[in-house]
């Protein structure tokens, strides 16, 4: 998945995986903790699920407030989900593959507290992700872990043989 798994991470950098069933709940999520991101110069981004994508800017308003406002920048199809995670320290969700793709990439995974991050708990009971309340505002020590090496959720990628198709 990861072909070129070497690219460093930009620092301060959160993507948060939306999830259309749990859209409230995550915005409480970020509207709890938005100024704390900021002030400790957090970029955020939100990537909406496919599902969402059709009309979120009527449907999610003050998503795309937040968005107008470059307070987060909310990412529909125009970047791959592959690039986002490759780039980001900590990677935010709930429920989504991605959260593996996101633990192969090298990022620091948090895990919501919601609906079916009960999915995770393997995970969270070995300590390689954080399992955090949304509705208990973020803290500093909340983001002060590092990442911890794994078994590869998916097999390496054969470097050479995807160039070759790029």
């Amino acid at each position: 998945f990861f072909y070129d798994f070497d690219q460093h991470k930009e620092n301060k950098t959160i993507l948060i995986i939306g999830n259309g069933l749990l859209y409230n709940h995550f915005l409480s999520f970020l509207k709890l903790n938005i100024d704390f991101f900021k002030k400790n110069g957090y970029k955020i981004t939100y990537k909406l699920h496919p599902i969402e994508i059709p009309g979120w800017e009527t449907r999610y308003k003050e998503l795309k407030e937040l968005n107008d406002s470059e307070r987060i920048k909310v990412i529909t199809d125009q970047c791959s989900m592959a690039i986002l995670i490759k780039k980001s320290e900590f990677v935010i969700g709930v429920n989504s593959t991605s959260i593996y793709e996101s633990l192969d990439s090298g990022c620091k995974v948090i895990i919501l507290d919601l609906q079916s991050s009960e999915y995770f708990d393997d995970l969270i009971n070995s300590n390689i992700v954080k399992k955090k309340n949304p509705l208990i505002p973020i803290s500093i020590i909340d983001l002060d872990f590092t990442h911890r090496k794994t078994i590869r959720f998916f097999d390496p990628s054969n470097k050479e043989l995807i160039k070759t198709v790029l």
